[in-house]
């Protein structure tokens, strides 16, 4: 999924919160209305990035983080940095969760590291906006499809965003 959506969707956003200000230099009869419109959108931008750091926390929280660091502790799957080479605490989870998603919230798309795929879309449908952010945990995934089929790029970007989750 591209990033530019959401880097248009701001860049459309400045330019309107310009033009308020804009408006503001031109018309000083009209100051109270222009200061209401960029209170509007400086809140409207504030109330995106709440509900984002909402629906960041919600997935966190809910997430079974526990039951991650079991596979990979039954599958000895280790983690590289500062420490070298280990099996990731809890904490240490928790927090590449909450930096992919926060990148994913931020610029759109999708992200996958250390077993886990964050992905964030943005979009409207029939008129209404919608946004879904997802955390993944995942050991194996493929994909196999036509090459001669129409449709193959379409399917391409969809099953990069579904990798196999871990059943009991």
């Amino acid at each position: 999924m591209s990033n530019e959506k959401p880097m248009e969707e701001l860049m459309d956003r400045m330019t309107r919160l310009e033009q308020i200000i804009g408006d503001l230099h031109e018309s000083v009869c009209g100051k109270q209305e222009v200061e209401s419109r960029a209170k509007k959108e400086l809140l409207a931008i504030h109330t995106e990035k709440t509900a984002k750091r909402r629906h960041k926390e919600s997935i966190v929280n809910g997430f079974d983080f526990e039951r991650v660091r079991d596979i990979m502790l039954a599958t000895e799957w280790r983690w590289g940095g500062d420490e070298g080479a280990h099996v990731p605490t809890i904490a240490e989870l928790r927090k590449s969760a909450r930096e992919q998603l926060a990148s994913v919230a931020k610029n759109g798309g999708w992200i996958s590291s250390g077993g886990f795929t964050a992905m964030c879309r943005d979009f409207e449908e029939d008129g209404k906006h919608y946004f879904q952010m997802s955390l993944f945990f995942g050991i194996d995934s493929m994909c196999d499809y036509d090459e001669d089929r129409d449709d193959v790029e379409e399917l391409g970007n969809w099953v990069e965003f579904i990798p196999e989750l871990v059943v009991d």
